[in-house]
């Protein structure tokens, strides 16, 4: 079993075939309309991690609409421009993107949830969650 199998135990990922990238800052991986996102544990996140991540996940999904896992827990430290580069590209996302569940745990994930969803305020479905099972699920309803 993968560091992500581990953390995230993703019984709806088929790792022998889901396409996985790695920046930095984070494990990428997607299967079908699903992307899922990993921070690694300990991130100072920089806008350069922000815009190589965005680089990746527009690989990964090649223009087709899919459902964002991201998990944040991992997550240390954002940058300011990283957060004001993230809140003017949202509206960039809206055409692929047809719900976000975001995993929080430590307060620096939970504050940049909180963030996401208050001031940043994108333009699909987004939930914040504290467990795996509960976000998998909400996601589920958006299946295209």
């Amino acid at each position: 079993m993968t560091a992500v199998q581990a953390v995230l135990s993703l019984d709806m990922v088929d790792f022998e075939t889901a396409v996985c990238q790695e920046s930095r800052a984070a494990e990428l991986w997607s299967e079908d309309d699903a992307l899922f996102i990993r921070i690694r544990y300990g991130t100072e996140m920089t806008l350069d991690d922000v815009e190589e991540m965005g680089e990746i996940t527009k690989e990964i999904w090649d223009d087709k609409k899919v459902r964002i896992l991201s998990d944040m827990r991992g997550l240390k430290s954002i940058t300011r421009e990283a957060r004001k580069f993230t809140s003017r590209n949202n509206s960039k996302l809206k055409d692929n993107v047809t719900a976000s569940a975001i995993l929080i745990g430590n307060p620096i994930s939970t504050m940049i949830g909180n963030l996401i969803m208050r001031i940043n305020q994108p333009p699909f479905p987004t939930q914040l969650f504290t467990d795996v099972d509960d976000a998998k699920q909400w996601l589920s309803d958006f299946k295209t």
